[in-house]
């Protein structure tokens, strides 16, 4: 009955990567669908500006750090929309989520 540790290992790697594939293809499908409605993805200027000050760094080393202009990055700031694949290096860079700092 007793499995090896090596055994229940795996297979709880084997759930987790199962689960954290269908969770990333939900939150696809998800933003798929707000763009079909018309929403947009954009960040919540405060939040980031928080996670600035807990890091102390300012915009021009956040877009050093998630490898985009300081101008990309001031206007994502300033409401413009963001992409997902900017919006996932700006967390990043943030050391949080992306869910975590958009709208």
């Amino acid at each position: 009955m007793y499995r090896s540790i090596a055994y229940i290992c795996k297979k709880v790697k084997q759930k987790l990567n199962k689960v954290l594939t269908i969770g990333l293809a939900k939150a696809i499908l998800e933003y798929k669908q707000k763009l079909k409605r018309g929403e947009k993805m954009r960040l919540d200027r405060r939040k980031v500006q928080l996670l600035m000050a807990e890091l102390g760094i300012n915009q021009q080393t956040l877009a050093l750090k998630s490898n985009a202009s300081r101008q990309t990055i001031s206007a994502v700031m300033n409401g413009r929309n963001c992409r997902p694949e900017l919006l996932g290096r700006i967390a990043k860079a943030l050391e949080t989520k992306p869910e975590n700092i958009i709208e």
